[in-house]
């Protein structure tokens, strides 16, 4: 009951005060805040209680006919009413009126009454609160007048005999001892007072500095570490609460301040981490600085970014704390990746530029090699009869060495060695066309499923499409052969939009055909699904795989101007979508397939540094009936042919040979006989094409490995144009 009555009256008191006191009162300073309520303290007892005993005493002057002392208490307490009221007045001239009242009731007493009247009292209060509410000097000047007072008494007590000292025997001696008395008491009271308060007020001046100092230096510490570029928290050594955080560190995490300020380091460290941020915890409470590198720590979302965090232990408030700098490395961790992955590029692309310099060192020998292994399997074959058991066997040697030749351009033109020519092409037939091809050679426990839907035409090569349909069914193959499965392929027409064009900045809003092929296979796992197109990356087991196929694959797409998807869950298949512009026109027809080698009976002349390759052609072109004369020396041909410019019909050279290539003998030649109709063979070569070739004036232009067909109808197109070419001119 006490304590609520007390928390009443203080209640109370506070908002009287509130009300009553000046409002610049509450935002002073502590020694003018506590002068300001001694004021109004002092003015509110006067005016409240002051009639208790100003009542009494009015009484007594009235009867005694003290009219001077009516006047006098009255003045004084309408002049405390109305300080008290006014309080919109300096506190100067409040309390030097509140001062003087006092000091003139004290004066007015003692000459009206003497020592009975206890005017005394009201010049020692006088004197004492001038002192607290003005300062020392005004205490001494008081101290002065308090004298002049007592001593003007006495005057008036020797000469003027006043009523109150008819009955005291030596009133003038009593008077100066008790004055005397009174002046040294007012002195010790009112001067110790003043320096007191002198003394509170140059400590709180200096208090006042200190605390600006400090104000200061907590605004700087403050402002560094609210604007701090890098995170900082202050974090309980013991009980691992955070206790601050900065504006960097808030922003980092995702939390706001105050979110902050009710987490721990457990918080916002990843689990697999937390061990060892205790453990630096650990060093840091041994007084120990500590730095850690590459810190995983988690966003308010629950994502994860990297730090570098250095960590330093202080004291604040006597408490043991940590303080931690945190630095954002995210973007450096990405960059870094991001430059290893342009350097695995690098090393990728010198890797191919590598393979592309060795495939075509080999591939004009290589090709050399399988020329003869061609050749002589086709020359081998018109010795025996269709349907016998050794020509079968040569028919599986040719298809052999035509996958060798297949395995060569794929290697040249991954490495980007050889140039595809792109046609108008309908994908469907060639789709069909490879279907069938692969059905011969994958086991009856993968079922084919197919939809040609689609009848469009796109722009590529005929051979690359049909490479694509080849690698990615053999992979789905691969994927089933243990378990067996459903192999489908399906191509239609799709109209892709914006929307998806948006993930697949390689290409633009309209129509494509789309060749789907999906399996039921092991499927792709997610850790893999990125490095599927890289080159070299294969998950076959060794000598299963090149890594080659997909990446093939993907550039064909590219080269078309198409884009490819993969979708895969392991366990459950793998679909490859493949998206191809779709173009207008007609496809290119392809050539009728002849049966019967056409012959003829002309005079050419075979140059090549491989004897090999000039025997065989020899013997070829004899039976188809010419006339042929070979040579192994471009020198030397080229000393024949000026020996006898219209000796042959046709000149049938290699690129590669010392001493002179091919196109420089065949401009040698041209130069001596501009009609000689001209063939030039290859196996590789990075100088010439067939639109160079044909620039300089060369009729036909021949990869090797050569074959027999496409060599006999080659020959019998060149020698026919030229003779209709001289027919023209006659």
């Amino acid at each position: 009951m006490h304590i609520r009555y007390k928390k009443t009256f203080t209640a109370g008191w506070s908002a009287l005060e509130k009300r009553l006191l000046p409002s610049y009162v509450w935002t002073s300073d502590p020694l003018m805040f506590w002068r300001e309520r001694i004021l109004f303290l002092i003015c509110f007892i006067a005016a409240v209680f002051g009639p208790i005993a100003l009542v009494p005493s009015l009484l007594l002057s009235y009867r005694e006919g003290l009219w001077i002392v009516i006047l006098v208490d009255s003045l004084a307490y309408m002049a405390v009413v109305t300080i008290l009221i006014a309080r919109n007045a300096s506190f100067a001239v409040r309390a030097m009126v509140l001062c003087f009242i006092l000091y003139a009731l004290g004066v007015s007493i003692l000459f009206i009454l003497g020592p009975g009247g206890a005017g005394y009292i009201w010049l020692f209060g006088a004197s004492v609160l001038i002192s607290t509410f003005i300062g020392l000097g005004a205490a001494i000047w008081t101290l002065v007048l308090n004298t002049i007072a007592l001593l003007s008494v006495g005057v008036f007590i020797a000469y003027g005999n006043p009523e109150w000292i008819l009955h005291v025997d030596n009133a003038l001696e009593k008077w100066l001892v008790m004055a005397a008395n009174f002046l040294l008491l007012n002195a010790f009271v009112t001067i110790t007072t003043a320096f007191m308060l002198n003394g509170l007020v140059k400590a709180l001046l200096k208090e006042q500095k200190i605390s600006n100092s400090l104000r200061e230096s907590e605004d700087k510490f403050r402002t560094i570490f609210d604007k701090a570029s890098d995170g900082m928290l202050i974090a309980d050594a013991i009980t691992k609460k955070f206790l601050q955080g900065n504006a960097a560190i808030c922003s980092m995490l995702g939390y706001t301040k105050e979110e902050i300020e009710s987490l721990t380091i457990n918080d916002i460290n990843p689990p697999n981490d937390i061990s060892h941020v205790l453990d630096e915890f650990k060093k840091q409470g041994k007084g120990e600085k500590a730095f850690a590198e590459d810190l995983q720590l988690l966003r308010k979302d629950g994502s994860i970014f990297y730090a570098d965090i250095g960590s330093f232990p202080v004291i604040i408030g006597g408490v043991p704390c940590l303080v931690g700098i945190f630095r954002d490395i995210t973007e450096r961790k990405q960059a870094d990746a991001e430059k290893m992955k342009l350097q695995t590029q690098l090393i990728q692309a010198q890797k191919m530029e590598a393979i592309g310099t060795l495939a075509g060192g080999i591939a004009h020998d290589f090709n050399n090699i399988l020329t003869a292994v061609i050749g002589y399997t086709e020359l081998a074959q018109m010795n025996f009869e269709a349907g016998s058991e050794i020509k079968e066997d040569l028919k599986e040697v040719l298809a052999a060495s035509v996958r060798a030749k297949d395995l060569v351009d794929q290697i040249l033109s991954f490495s980007r060695q050889t140039q595809k020519e792109q046609v108008p092409v309908q994908m469907r037939l060639i789709v069909k066309e490879a279907l069938k091809l692969i059905r011969s050679s994958l086991p009856v426990t993968i079922d084919i499923r197919q939809s040609i839907l689609s009848q469009s035409l796109v722009l590529s090569d005929p051979t690359q499409l049909h490479q694509i349909v080849m690698n990615l069914c053999t992979n789905a193959a691969h994927a089933m052969r243990e378990k067996g499965g459903i192999l489908e392929v399906v191509l239609t027409d799709v109209e892709l939009d914006s929307a998806f064009c948006s993930t697949h900045a390689e290409i633009q809003p309209g129509t494509y055909q789309k060749l789907t092929v999906s399996d039921t296979g092991h499927g792709i796992s997610a850790d893999v699904m990125n490095q599927i197109f890289d080159p070299f990356f294969t998950t076959k087991p060794k000598n299963e795989g090149t890594g080659l196929g997909l990446s093939v694959v993907h550039g064909i797409v590219k080269d078309s101007g198409g884009t490819i998807t993969v979708y895969s869950e392991p366990d459950l298949g793998t679909t490859f979508n493949l998206y191809f512009p779709i173009i207008k026109g007609r496809a290119e027809e392809k050539p009728e397939e002849h049966t019967i080698l056409p012959t003829g009976t002309e005079r050419i002349l075979v140059v090549d540094d491989e004897k090999v390759i000039t025997d065989i052609l020899n013997k070829t072109l004899s039976n188809l009936g010419y006339t042929v004369e070979a040579r192994t020396s471009s020198l030397e041909t080229l000393a024949l042919f000026k020996a006898m410019p219209d000796k042959f019909d046709l000149v049938i050279t290699d690129m590669t040979m010392p001493q002179m290539t091919g196109d420089k003998l065949a401009l040698e030649l041209l130069k001596i006989r501009p009609d000689l109709p001209v063939i030039l063979c290859t196996g590789f070569s990075q100088n010439i094409t067939k639109e160079k070739a044909k620039t300089m004036g060369i009729k036909a232009f021949l990869m090797k490995p050569l074959l027999i067909k496409e060599m006999a109808h080659t020959i019998r197109k060149v020698l026919d144009k030229a003779k209709e070419s001289t027919q023209a001119k006659r």
